[in-house]
């Protein structure tokens, strides 16, 4: 393994990255203040984050969410498992409420959902694959139709946690068409969670339905960092309800605090 014109294609947490990143991240660690650029490094990451994963419009949706936030943190995983925190906190869910969790996401995107009903005594009802949630023939090979998930939705679901891409399998889900059925179907304040690491380096864009979407930019030839992309709406009701504030008070800003605890990896931004 020592030929001078090695090529490596894995993309997981261990891998190479280009020059140009391992070049970046150098010259952040070497040649600035952290106390006085910190903030800026973290503003120009969500607006590059946004342009890229939202297709140029910097986070601002034209919907009734007001558009999304860029929330950033160490790794996907560890965002997961603080949006369920907040879940937890709002009180969201309750005895009796039921979490559909799909039954080939990365244990990121499930083990967060299964504590969390378990602490709130809710029901788990999974996803799972089969004949007819995947779409033969297809290309490329895709969940097929949300037929299946039809029959898990009902009046008491809270959340949907499914991937947008099996990094096992190779499928690819239509997000939208599962986000348009959870708001068909489930009350309205359903989170729809996303799990998009292992699409996001090759569908280079982020859906618009679904509540939260979760990225690891160390799957996308860059540094460990992550990315959770969530309709301003959805953090607004999770602030409100577990801060006690009103939602039209919240500042952007204020919420990225809540969410982004401690200090930030700055050269990673």
């Amino acid at each position: 393994m020592n030929h001078p014109r090695e090529i490596f294609f894995e993309s997981g947490g261990g891998a190479q990255v280009p020059r140009a990143v391992a070049d970046a991240v150098s010259s952040s660690l070497l040649r600035r203040d952290r106390s006085t650029l910190g903030a800026a490094c973290r503003r120009s990451a969500r607006r590059a984050l946004s342009s890229s994963l939202l297709g140029g419009d910097e986070g601002r949706e034209e919907d009734e969410d007001g558009g999304r936030l860029a929330i950033l943190g160490p790794n996907a995983t560890s965002l997961l498992g603080r949006l369920a925190e907040k879940v937890r906190r709002a009180g969201l869910v309750g005895e009796g409420d039921e979490v559909v969790v799909s039954s080939e996401n990365h244990a990121a995107n499930v083990a967060p959902w299964l504590e969390l009903a378990a602490e709130c005594r809710a029901r788990v009802r999974w996803w799972r694959l089969s004949d007819r949630a995947i779409g033969v023939g297809s290309d490329p090979p895709s969940f097929g139709d949300s037929t299946v998930l039809s029959d898990l939705i009902n009046g008491r679901t809270k959340v949907v946690a499914v991937s947008h891409c099996s990094n096992v399998l190779g499928l690819v889900r239509d997000v939208g068409s599962v986000s348009d059925l959870v708001r068909e179907r489930a009350p309205p304040d359903c989170q729809v969670v996303v799990d998009g690491v292992a699409a996001a380096p090759h569908v280079l864009s982020a859906p618009r339905g679904p509540d939260w979407y979760a990225v690891s930019l160390h799957k996308m030839a860059g540094p460990h960092l992550g990315c959770l992309l969530g309709r301003r709406g959805a953090a607004l009701r999770l602030e409100r309800d577990a801060e006690g504030t009103a939602a039209a008070a919240v500042d952007d800003e204020v919420i990225y605090g809540r969410w982004e605890r401690g200090t930030a990896s700055h050269e990673a931004c």
